[in-house]
């Protein structure tokens, strides 16, 4: 849909092993969201996550004004940190199911991913694609070189176009960045189901 501006966020994969246990705990969300309809409007959200050792979710989550409670939903954690599952949320005159692919971070900390949302609202209906980061509630501070970037990532993205309202859409996939920052090869799908090629381009970290 032309230019568009863009969040984004990567992971990247260190070979880490992860269980089911490793969701259980109290999760910090926030979330922005592009509507799949031009003239529906964009939402962000924040909110608190419990998660039990079966990936069973509760809690309640703030979205531009409204209050959603998390009515069911579960969660799985692969071993290779790829996280799946759907969450069901109500609110006053609302209600929402929320489809999700994510990744957690090697320190276990943070999780990053897209979802696609389906929400009821009387007799309107819509769908919105989301970029979310849940944090766990008690993390540590760390420190980061250049050097850190070097490696496979998986790539969550977000964009929403500046020529057509608030159209938009999500990408996931995977970039691999040299120790410099470059990219050196990686591809992106979308909701659906369209790849793109990414071939080149620089990042660099902050030490903080």
């Amino acid at each position: 849909f032309g230019l568009s501006h863009s969040l984004f966020a990567a992971v990247k994969e260190t070979g880490a092993v992860f269980a089911q246990s490793d969701l259980t705990d109290t999760w910090r969300l926030y979330l922005l969201s592009t509507p799949e309809t031009p003239g529906d409007e964009g939402a962000w959200s924040y909110g608190s996550l419990s998660i039990d050792g079966s990936g069973a979710v509760s809690g309640s989550i703030s979205q531009s004004g409204k209050s959603f409670v998390i009515t069911g939903g579960t969660l799985t954690l692969g071993a290779d940190g790829y996280l799946t599952g759907t969450l069901t949320l109500q609110s006053d005159t609302e209600s929402q199911t929320a489809t999700i692919q994510a990744t957690m971070f090697p320190d276990k900390n943070m999780v990053v991913g897209v979802s696609t949302t389906d929400w009821v609202e009387g007799a309107a209906t819509g769908r919105s694609f989301d970029l979310f980061f849940s944090a766990r509630a008690a993390t540590q501070a760390q420190t980061f070189s250049q050097a850190d970037l070097e490696g496979t990532w998986r790539v969550y993205d977000l964009s929403v176009s500046s020529t057509d309202g608030n159209l938009g859409a999500w990408k996931a996939g995977k970039l691999t960045l040299g120790s410099n920052g470059m990219v050196t090869n990686g591809s992106l799908v979308d909701a659906e189901g369209n790849g793109k090629t990414v071939t080149s381009g620089p990042l660099t970290v902050s030490t903080s």
